[in-house]
């Protein structure tokens, strides 16, 4: 949270303590991290981006958090990644990642975040950037939550009502994840007719379309 004041971060953390303690039952020391600005201060002057090869990735975000003190990382939220994923088939320019992004290991169990129903069920084969498995919940206020980069077995098929607490899935692994680091892509959207992806283009609208994920789990 670059620019905010001690205490801001710190009603920030809080925040984000709680909903990851929904999705999550890791113990550890948790903590937000700028990727892109971590990335751009280390490998902008490389010819190649390292951090397009999932396993190099993984191995550097895990690097990043040990260097700050902590086991997991979150972070992402309407940040331009033009610097983490530099020479990626993003378009130029289209790079504002749309979530929270949860660095934790594939194989991590997630967990329901409160009653939702599964509106849709994902199975994306692009190995090039895509969605992976994914998950789209939707709440009683008739919000909708992705869940995405999961593992692509097991999932819960539409309509299943899932109460909090309630195992939901796994994090995928690379070669089914869509081809990323393993980690938990998750996505508020306002209107479930904008789910064209986790990126997009700077727009002033994006804050209100995409609101952070505390809009949904946080009343």
């Amino acid at each position: 949270m670059g620019g905010s004041s001690r205490r801001g971060r710190t009603l920030y953390n809080k925040v984000m303590d709680a909903i990851i303690g929904r999705l999550f039952q890791v113990q550890g020391a948790w903590g937000c991290l700028n990727l892109n600005q971590l990335a751009k201060e280390q490998f902008s002057g490389a010819a190649k981006n390292p951090l397009l090869n999932p396993d190099c990735c993984a191995s550097w975000v895990e690097a990043m958090a040990r260097k700050h003190g902590l086991d997991f990382s979150y972070g992402g939220y309407l940040e331009d990644r033009k610097d983490l994923w530099r020479g990626h088939y993003h378009e130029p320019g289209h790079m504002v990642h749309l979530g929270v992004d949860c660095n934790v290991p594939a194989g991590t169990e997630v967990y329901c975040p409160e009653r939702i129903v599964v509106a849709e069920c994902l199975r994306d084969p692009d190995q090039r950037g895509g969605w992976g498995g994914g998950l789209v919940l939707r709440n009683s206020r008739r919000e909708h939550l992705v869940l995405a980069h999961l593992g692509q077995v097991k999932l819960p098929a539409p309509g299943t009502m899932i109460y909090m607490g309630e195992l939901l899935a796994y994090v995928g692994e690379s070669f089914e994840n869509g081809g990323w680091y393993p980690r938990l892509h998750v996505q508020c959207v306002r209107k479930l007719s904008e789910l064209v992806g986790g990126y997009a283009a700077e727009s002033s609208s994006l804050r209100e379309d995409f609101p952070h994920l505390y809009t949904f789990l946080i009343q």
